[in-house]
């Protein structure tokens, strides 16, 4: 019993040692927010998603609203998933994902579009500087008011394409400059370094890319893709080479 009331006296002696703690504490300002430290960003600049949080500094740490902070920075494009928690006892941690971006998109004007399909207007141009364009599309404005493409399924389709290339050959993904859609010859990319067609046409797009590298991995083992005037994969189970001369 003894034992018992001794415990219960240390544990009360305790509380009230951090209850005055955090009197002191609150008194002298030692909650007040200072810092805000930004994780996970790679194309928005730190001023940037500053901006988009709205951090009051005047108010203490435990009066600020994670969730409204997360919700306007979250209002950005380029803004995948956010997280904002508190760092005692005077600092906010905001970790931010931005989106994977698989590709711009030209048309009546440039946008970009990531590996899910999200089509981003508000995207810094450093982001899209060395991925794969697609072509061959139009924009207009729907009745919400909201920028949409026209053919937005063909649109999904290049993405799947450009998807299937960066999931089996980053090499290949990297070479590729343009994804352009016509209706005469279907999807047919461009190569970065020779500048020659890769036509696909319609349908079956999972197997011409995997025919489609490795075609290219034999052509640049044997040093042979700058002598390449277009590769034709649109004929089933063939692809055909033409050399420029």
């Amino acid at each position: 019993m003894l034992k018992v009331l001794k415990l219960s006296f240390n544990i009360i002696i305790i509380a009230m040692m951090l209850m005055l703690a955090l009197v002191w504490f609150w008194k002298n300002d030692a909650f007040e927010l200072k810092a805000a430290k930004i994780q996970g960003n790679r194309y928005l600049t730190k001023e940037e998603i500053f901006e988009l949080a709205g951090i009051d500094f005047s108010q203490d740490i435990f009066e600020v609203d994670t969730d409204e902070i997360e919700i306007r920075i979250l209002s950005h494009q380029m803004i995948e998933n956010v997280s904002v928690t508190r760092f005692l006892p005077s600092a906010l941690k905001i970790k931010v994902k931005e989106r994977d971006l698989i590709a711009a998109v030209s048309g009546s004007e440039v946008s970009a579009v990531d590996r899910t399909g999200n089509l981003l207007f508000q995207c810094p141009t450093e982001a899209i500087y060395d991925l794969p364009v697609v072509t061959g599309f139009h924009f207009q404005t729907d009745s919400n008011g909201v920028r949409i493409v026209k053919e937005s399924g063909l649109v999904q389709q290049a993405i799947r394409i450009l998807n299937d290339v960066k999931n089996m050959d980053l090499v290949v993904f990297h070479e590729i400059s343009e994804l352009h859609y016509s209706q005469n010859h279907g999807f047919v990319f461009y190569l970065k370094e020779s500048n020659s067609p890769v036509i696909f046409g319609n349908g079956n797009y999972h197997h011409k890319v995997i025919y489609f590298m490795t075609i290219y991995h034999h052509l640049l083992e044997r040093n042979k893709l700058d002598d390449v005037r277009v590769i034709d994969i649109r004929f089933k189970d063939q692809v055909v080479v033409k050399n420029k001369t």
